[in-house]
């Protein structure tokens, strides 16, 4: 860990020389034992006549710990030494995001696309009308895979704005479903499932199945191996990648979060997709963007091992170094407005192409990424949280297959039952009955 001081440049233009050195040894001491990171900055400017003030760069990072806290940043922290004032923070970063900052996020898309959502809803506005009852004994989910019928399409991107990251579903080798409940007279729907093509280049996944680098430098030169190539092509083919799978108004409110992912592996879902594609689906990888405790995704006991025994249908990957989640678009306008003034007061350039940091998003990271250099902090000090890698298979088998699909054989076992999810939900949640029930309308959610 290498603690650094950085002195800022006065108002006056001469470097400050350095104040409370003794007690920046001992922190600095503090901070290894701690294993964190840290930056440290002087904070009084000397004015004239022997006047002092605090500069603006103090206000500017008590901020940036407030909005980080807010966003679950537990481990970040300030310490103030006479006039230097250290910023804190630990290399591991939070498995998980704060509920604050995700409702926060997911209000502001809501709130972002008010319009195209009463939009919709005035269109099809017998869906918001009509009211029912749902019993969890009695759903009963049927599948339909959206196609090129326009009318299912902006039925499935109406319910995609619940999604509080937004994702793009329509890439690659991709198949959108709705998910209706047959169990419930009007067949309301339920859920929402998206499929697309994996990324080429994921390194838990990669490390998980054992597929290489497809090439290295060598002497300067890029040599190719076209072995490593083809079996991470070949198995890319074979592996889905779930871009949503969310439950709907009003059935979010019944925890059933768990059954929507296990109903990713159904015959109707996986089926689709084979059939389409030609290819067999032997794996879904996903991801939570808020975090390594993506409830959705973990404690599902639909999978097999070899001897039959169930294990759990989705298994977190572990990349070498934490994938982080980058926080630049949701920090405050206070924090942006500090930041300008001291562009203002500490930069030889014009502040004036940056004015437009309230409107412009990518003025406003420019704005940024310049004010967090000006401190010294490194853009990583302020990511929100690590980001969680899965991979859901039925049974070990498909693993080894997806490992070398050149060599392996087909898995017979790749999907699950509808009953056999549902059963399997029921064990392990409460009957709940919902009685006349009406879709919230999401525009309601944005006001």
């Amino acid at each position: 860990m290498d603690f650094r001081f950085r002195s800022y440049v006065s108002a006056t233009g001469s470097l400050s020389p350095p104040v409370g050195c003794d007690h920046v040894c001992r922190l600095e001491e503090r901070v290894r034992d701690m294993k964190l990171n840290s930056v440290s900055i002087e904070i009084i400017e000397k004015l004239k006549k022997g006047r002092t003030r605090e500069a603006p760069e103090f206000q500017f990072l008590s901020t940036l710990q407030r909005d980080l806290q807010s966003f679950g940043r537990d481990d970040v922290c300030l310490l103030r030494a006479g006039g230097v004032l250290s910023f804190l923070w630990s290399p591991k970063y939070n498995r998980s995001a704060s509920d604050q900052l995700r409702d926060a996020v997911a209000r502001a898309r809501l709130v972002e696309h008010r319009a195209a959502l009463e939009e919709y809803e005035v269109r099809d506005h017998d869906r918001f009308s009509r009211a029912f009852s749902i019993d969890t004994d009695e759903i009963k989910p049927t599948f339909v895979e959206c196609g090129d019928d326009q009318q299912l399409i902006s039925l499935f991107e109406y319910y995609t704005r619940t999604q509080s990251i937004s994702s793009n579903v329509a890439r690659g080798r991709f198949a959108r479903f709705l998910v209706f409940d047959d169990g419930v007279t009007g067949r309301p729907l339920m859920a929402i499932i998206g499929l697309s093509s994996p990324i080429y280049f994921n390194g838990a996944r990669d490390r998980l199945l054992g597929w290489g680098p497809v090439g290295r430098r060598q002497d300067g030169n890029w040599v190719s191996d076209p072995a490593a190539k083809a079996i991470r092509d070949t198995g890319l083919l074979c592996i889905s990648h779930i871009t949503i799978a969310a439950a709907v108004p009003p059935y979010d409110q019944l925890r059933i979060a768990k059954l929507i992912s296990a109903l990713c592996f159904s015959p109707e879902v996986i089926g689709f997709v084979e059939r389409k594609y030609g290819q067999p689906i032997a794996g879904l990888t996903t991801t939570g963007g808020w975090g390594t405790n993506a409830a959705p995704y973990q404690r599902i006991g639909l999978g097999l091992h070899e001897d039959g025994q169930a294990r759990e249908l989705f298994k977190e990957m572990k990349p070498s170094s934490p994938s982080l989640n980058r926080s630049w678009e949701f920090f405050s306008d206070e924090l942006l407005e500090q930041a300008h003034e001291i562009h203002r007061i500490r930069s030889e350039d014009s502040s004036e192409p940056l004015n437009a940091f309230r409107e412009d998003e990518t003025v406003r990271k420019e704005l940024l990424a310049w004010a967090l250099a000006h401190v010294g902090l490194p853009k990583k000090a302020v990511y929100v949280n690590q980001i969680g890698h899965f991979v859901g298979t039925r049974t070990d088998q498909a693993i080894r297959y997806l490992g070398n699909v050149q060599t392996e054989a087909v898995p017979k076992t790749r999907t699950i039952p509808v009953e056999d999810a549902l059963s399997w939900w029921r064990t392990k949640t409460d009957r709940t009955v919902l009685r006349d029930v009406r879709p919230e309308k999401l525009s309601d959610r944005a006001a």
